[in-house]
This record gives C-alpha cells, structure tokens and sequence, in this order.
C-alpha cells in the first residue's frame, strides 16, 4: 500500500513518517521532490548545512536559477519556462530579501536574498512541480507498492496514491505560523485526504503511527 503524508512546512511531516517506518520496517520510503533537492544543492549550497543560511546578490539569482533550470531539463526530459520561473522565484523570495547596504563612498549596494538551503529547496520544488508534467513526479511510484510518500503537494498526487488503494494522511501542527506557510500553503484538497493528525506533541504522533500501523496489519485502509 501507498501511504501519503501531507502539510504545510515544519508541520512534522518528515518526524511522522520516521514514526511511521519504525512502526512498518518492511515499507520503503519515497520523496517526490528528492532530484529538484539534488540538483539545488549541487548548483547553489554544496558544502553548507541544510540549515546553514548564505547571502545571494539580487544580481546572480536569476542566473542561478537559470542554470538549475537547465539540469532539471536535462535530468526530466521536460523544457522549463525559464521566464516564468525566474520571475515567480524573485516575487516569491522578497520576503527574505535584506535591504541594501551604503558603502564607505556613498554607493549602494546590491540587495541580497538571506536564506537557507532548506527553505530555497522548499520554494523551489514547490514552484517547478508546477511547471513538470506530474506524470514525471509519479513514474517511480508505479513500480512501489508498500511505501511511504513523503511531502505530497498537490492533487494529482494524492488522486494517484488514493487510486492505487493508498491512504492521505494530513499532518497539522498548532500555531504553525512560520513565514514559508505563506509562502507555500498546503495545496492537497481536504477530500482527498484520509485522516487529518493535529501534531501538539510527540506523544500524539507516536500514537497515530502505531494506530496506523496496527489497521494496516489487520488489512484495513481505514485509519481512526
């Protein structure tokens, strides 16, 4: 069976479905954004900690985003519009945006962008699964049969777990307010989803992976 995990960002997903493999050992585990993450971090964070955050000049942005582009093409088979996307990640990235800085002779200086591997790999998959044929994202799904899907964002991926006899499970954590909510959301309609977990602490998660994993040993898809 095909289990979905779903949410916004820093809900618990990834603490969940950790729970979840301890639980159900014999499961694999899938992230449907794993190559928009590799190739990422080899263009923009090679050797930086996930968390680590890095300066960008407003100015190479664009460029950098234009070379991922490239690779992702050459990695998916798939032509990227790469306008659209740049524009899209330079409106989306204001938010991080530092303002400019004066220099000892009066000029001004280029702004920059002051963010983290992590949170760029957010942004960024969450906009280019936009412009990839799904049909790409669900090809690995379709030889998996007992696996854990990480992060799954939009409708056509739940369909295709659901389809397949799986479970969506969404995970929403209490007063979950970090700036990337806004900025990302949760973009799964609610009718597609199986059980709705609201992470207030650990205990509860480490309750519903082991209700989970008991109905899955039962043969049973429904989850309460």
């Amino acid at each position: 069976m095909l289990i979905g995990i779903t949410g916004e960002t820093q809900s618990g997903k990834n603490y969940f479905a950790d729970l979840l493999q301890e639980q159900l050992p014999e499961y694999n585990r899938y992230d449907l954004s794993s190559c928009i993450n590799k190739v990422i971090n080899e263009h923009f964070w090679k050797d930086l900690n996930p968390d680590q955050f890095k300066d960008i000049e407003v100015f190479t942005y664009p460029n950098k985003v234009r070379e991922i582009i490239e690779s992702l093409e050459r990695v998916t088979g798939n032509k990227i519009s790469k306008f659209n996307l740049i524009t899209t990640f330079i409106r989306t990235f204001q938010a991080y945006r530092v303002n400019e800085k004066i220099d000892e002779n009066g000029f001004r200086q280029p702004p920059i962008y002051k963010i983290s591997p992590r949170r760029a790999c957010q942004i960024f998959g969450a906009e280019v699964r936009g412009y990839l044929d799904a049909e790409f994202w669900l090809k690995p799904l379709k030889k998996m049969t007992d696996t854990i899907v990480t992060d799954v964002k939009t409708d056509k991926e739940a369909e295709y777990i659901r389809g397949r006899g799986g479970i969506m499970i969404s995970i929403v954590r209490r007063n979950n307010l970090s700036i990337e909510n806004f900025v990302l959301g949760q973009e799964v309609s609610q009718h597609l989803i199986n059980q709705t977990v609201l992470y207030h602490a650990d205990s509860v998660l480490m309750l519903k992976a082991s209700q989970i994993a008991n109905n899955l040993a039962k043969g049973s898809q429904y989850i309460c």
